[in-house]
């Protein structure tokens, strides 16, 4: 229980830099639900308010948080935007990036602004005359109805079991940003105190950095906590009707904010979209006659709270919920070295869907494939893995890990999608690392191919090779394509177009086919009149209907 310190109620405003993320930010839900534990109102923003709102709200502080090292500009752009609408004293700002890269913002922001780097676990730093672990406070969800925008991650229990990992990769940031392995929250006590504040979730995504680093004996007992949610393999959820939602929401709220003006318009898209389910003949005239005062009431909220209870029975009696399986997923990925018999058979208890192991490098061949047949043994049929490339592997290694998968998912008869991800250092402010390995044209058309497959390698033996070749040397050739031959490769292999290209760079000796990777790169041009009439190629545009 948290206590507020003196009488003033302070005035939060927490913010994302508007780019795209998957995740809601976890960090500023933690901060929200201190600073509300304090008595203190607090706004949630995605970007730079304006001016003439900010001022109108007359915030006593701005919380900002950060994401990747390649946001860099983007996140400095939104910090000095903000310099500019109160006093950098009241600033603080916090995160992944601007842990990673302390002293380099150090130069480009306020030397007044404070920054917290790390994890929060002590308030103290805040100077509000506390000290409160905020890193273990459950999420304040209401926040996101602050904003328009949606997270693709969607309406899901987030939390943590563990902090920090046990390796450390020269390429993760995990060492840093949580150097110690440890045990940290309550998972029953966080899962429990969303479900009553916002709702139950379907699912529960837990982004520990590496669940595997727990003794047999540590593990059974967090399978045991989740098992006791609700997450097993045999409870089903049921949906519960949206409208009972939407108004708690709105009883919480209060009227005229951001929060309930956002619901409120969800609210009414979802009753009018109900409009059109088949009712009963009083049914239906009663839920027409209660959306008409609605429609036609200048204060729609009032109106909806005053028929609240009869909209409730009338959906509710319509309202079906087919149970549906849960899941839990490790988002972060699986170890496989750490995989063995015994903890699989304790994970095996619980509806772990997808099933994800990382793949970082072909000298991990053996102990993935047997991590993965372990896996399999117990019932997994679904995988989703990560391929990490452009580090200190070579391209024919990303082909080879991909068809490890391919010919496992045949074997074992399962579904594993492939996930490659580019690797870019920590210490980039972009993502224009280039491997060592790795050239610019390779890794555009590692995009182009991934574009098309939306960024999923799926495990089918005819896609891969469609898509990657049938072999390392295909799959050189397809890098080196043009790029509008990857993305629409039906097309110019249709107009004859792409087998032109392929019998005159098949031609080319090793020392061109170098060279023209390099004018490709843009790293040199050319006078060689063979690769000149082959550049040809990479202009040609596919015609637009």
């Amino acid at each position: 229980k948290m206590i507020k310190i003196g009488d003033m109620i302070m005035r939060i405003l927490l913010v994302e830099p508007n780019y795209k993320n998957k995740y809601p930010p976890m960090g500023l839900m933690k901060i929200s639900t201190y600073h509300k534990g304090r008595g203190d109102e607090v706004t949630f923003y995605k970007g730079v308010m304006d001016s003439a709102e900010f001022y109108g709200k007359h915030y006593d502080r701005v919380y900002i948080t950060s994401l990747f090292t390649f946001y860099y500009n983007q996140t400095v752009k939104t910090i000095k935007s903000y310099e500019k609408l109160i006093s950098p004293e009241k600033i603080f700002i916090g995160g992944i990036m601007v842990s990673l890269m302390k002293e380099k913002i150090k130069e480009d922001i306020d030397d007044r602004i404070s920054i917290l780097t790390g994890l929060l676990t002590d308030s103290s730093i805040l100077g509000l005359g506390d000290s409160v672990n905020i890193d273990i406070l459950p999420l304040d969800y209401s926040i996101l109805d602050d904003i328009v925008y949606k997270y693709p991650a969607g309406d899901n229990y987030f939390a943590y079991i563990s902090r920090g990992c046990t390796n450390k990769c020269s390429f993760c940031a995990v060492p840093i940003l949580e150097p110690e392995f440890c045990m940290t929250n309550n998972i029953v006590q966080q899962v429990k105190t969303i479900g009553e504040e916002f709702g139950e979730k379907k699912n529960l995504l837990l982004l520990d950095n590496n669940i595997l680093s727990f003794s047999e004996n540590e593990l059974e007992q967090i399978v045991s906590d989740i098992e006791s949610l609700g997450f097993d393999k045999k409870t089903k959820f049921y949906k519960e009707l949206p409208l009972k939602q939407f108004m708690r929401k709105l009883h919480r709220y209060e009227s005229d904010t951001i929060a309930s003006k956002n619901v409120l318009e969800e609210t009414l898209l979802y009753l009018k979209e109900k409009k059109k389910i088949k009712k009963s003949k009083i049914y239906q005239e009663k839920y027409l006659e209660i959306m008409g005062k609605i429609e036609c009431s200048e204060d729609k909220l009032q109106v909806l709270f005053e028929n609240e209870n009869e909209l409730i029975e009338i959906l509710d009696f319509y309202h079906r919920p087919v149970g549906s399986r849960r899941a839990v997923d490790f988002n972060q990925g699986m170890d496989a070295r750490q995989l063995t018999d015994e903890k699989m058979r304790i994970l095996s208890r619980i509806p772990i869907e997808p099933f994800r192991l990382a793949f970082d490098s072909i000298k991990y061949k053996t102990i993935y494939s047997d991590a993965l047949k372990i896996a399999a043994k117990y019932g997994v049929s679904s995988f989703s893995n990560y391929i990490l490339y452009n580090c200190d592997d070579k391209p024919e290694e990303l082909w080879e890990r991909l068809k490890v998968n391919v010919d496992l998912a045949k074997e074992l008869k399962v579904k594993i999608f492939s996930f490659p991800m580019k690797y870019a250092p920590i210490n980039r402010t972009d993502r224009k690392f280039v491997g060592k390995f790795w050239n610019k044209k390779y890794l555009k058309n590692i995009y182009a191919i991934l574009n098309v497959t939306k960024g999923i390698v799926a495990d089918g033996e005819s896609f891969f090779f469609k898509a990657f070749g049938r072999n390392v040397e295909e799959f050189y050739v397809i890098l080196s394509m043009p790029k509008e031959f990857v993305t629409y490769r039906n097309y110019f292999e249709e107009n004859g177009l792409a087998a032109e290209w392929r019998d005159k760079f098949l031609q080319l000796s090793i020392e061109e086919k170098n060279e023209l990777l390099q004018v490709l790169s843009e790293e040199r041009t050319t006078q060689n009149s063979r690769l000149i009439e082959l550049l040809g190629y990479y202009s040609i545009r596919k015609e637009t209907e």
